[in-house]
């Protein structure tokens, strides 16, 4: 069939996906497109085929369970974005609502939506998955940190020379108050001095906690 993977590819596919593999790394491990490996997860999905396959089956068998339902032709609706799998990839750096558009496009070019539709019902189902995800937190009970994803340049006013610092964030999660501080790196004594920092600072006379 054009256009089709071949059975080794089609495998490595899902073992990559059953050990744990994101869509990404499986796509840079067999020099695939994003697109291509999303297909063929969301076809073995429909088809109920996973990894193992049994002992007996071949290309044939392979290709007939994956594509049993898939009709030829120009459909006559607009195939629905995998939601969780753009909500999942946006978590990524670099990766934006744009980006994961093009490659919807790629997968159905005769049966996808806009881009403006596309982020409009995007919008709609994270909507409302956020009704499930309330969360409560008591005031000065928990304390969140982590470095934000970017690091920041830093200009040498006086070489020129930029430096890329990373910023420790720490968040209460009753208040949200929120204290940064920028490190040169992120290891273990660079966070300890961000912490030591975070615990002696304050505003007003009021300590942070």
């Amino acid at each position: 069939m054009k256009g089709t993977l071949s059975m080794r590819k089609i495998t490595e596919i899902l073992r990559l996906h059953t050990v744990g593999f994101g869509q990404r790394q499986i796509a840079r491990s067999l020099n695939l497109s994003v697109g291509a490996v999303h297909k063929y997860l969301q076809l073995s999905k429909k088809a109920n085929v996973t990894w193992p396959l049994p002992e007996d089956w071949d290309e044939k068998q392979l290709r007939r369970f994956l594509f049993k339902k898939t009709v030829s032709g120009v459909p006559d609706k607009y195939t629905v974005p995998d939601f969780e799998w753009i909500d999942q990839e946006l978590k990524h750096k670099g990766v934006t609502l744009q980006l994961l558009h093009e490659e919807y496009k790629l997968q159905y070019p005769h049966a996808h939506y806009q881009y403006t539709q596309f982020c409009h019902v995007y919008s709609t189902w994270k909507k409302t998955k956020k009704l499930s995800m309330r969360q409560s937190h008591k005031f000065g009970e928990e304390l969140f940190i982590d470095y934000a994803g970017t690091k920041v340049p830093i200009v040498d006013p006086k070489t020129g020379h930029v430096h890329h610092a990373s910023i420790f964030v720490a968040v209460l999660g009753g208040s949200h108050y929120t204290f940064a501080e920028a490190t040169w790196d992120r290891a273990l004594s660079a966070r300890m001095r961000a912490m030591d920092g975070l615990f002696r600072y304050k505003r007003d006379d009021t300590p942070f906690l």
